[in-house]
């Protein structure tokens, strides 16, 4: 009869201790919920990760199909021969409740040569009279834009700089 005691209180005094282990558990997860819910809610609050695409030039061009001789419109896209990056990143710290959340802040500086084709044989456009120049795009693409502050500028051929390009512009004359 001895003998059972032992082990059954062994046991007993297990049991007992798994339950404070249980609530710190449950503290350490509800804390870990809290600390990822800050951090969503200040990334959220000001963009998450970013990535930026190189830009490419986008043109329109009409090609003739050899059997029905009918214009259709097609799409070329010129990516860059070289391109250069450069900026400054800044740490702030945001705080939420106890919680710290570092955000980060950029400027940058993209360079992009492009040469264009002659006589544009990559998109199988015989004659330029077919290349629709007003409808060219530069575009260049932003995982999330909610991030970015101030719109890009843009300098072309070493011209003067243009201002105000927004998410969809195609108008670059302003």
């Amino acid at each position: 009869m001895r003998l059972a005691i032992k082990p059954a209180f062994i046991i007993l005094l297990l049991l007992l201790l798994i339950i404070p282990f249980l609530f710190i558990d449950s503290l350490v997860n509800e804390q870990r919920w809290l600390l990822n819910d800050a951090t969503s809610e200040i990334s959220n609050s000001f963009g998450g990760s970013q990535n930026i695409l190189s830009p490419v030039i986008l043109l329109t061009y009409e090609a003739v199909k050899k059997r029905e001789g009918q214009p259709e419109t097609r799409y070329g896209y010129i990516i860059p021969e070289k391109v250069a990056a450069a900026g400054n990143i800044d740490t702030d710290i945001k705080k939420r409740s106890i919680y710290k959340v570092p955000v980060y802040s950029g400027t940058f500086i993209f360079a992009a040569e492009f040469i264009i084709p002659e006589p544009l044989k990559e998109f199988t456009v015989v004659d330029t009279k077919y290349l629709i120049t007003k409808e060219a795009l530069l575009g260049f693409a932003v995982s999330d834009i909610k991030g970015v502050k101030t719109f890009p500028a843009f300098r072309i051929n070493d011209g003067d700089i243009i201002r105000g390009m927004y998410p969809g512009d195609r108008d670059l004359t302003r």
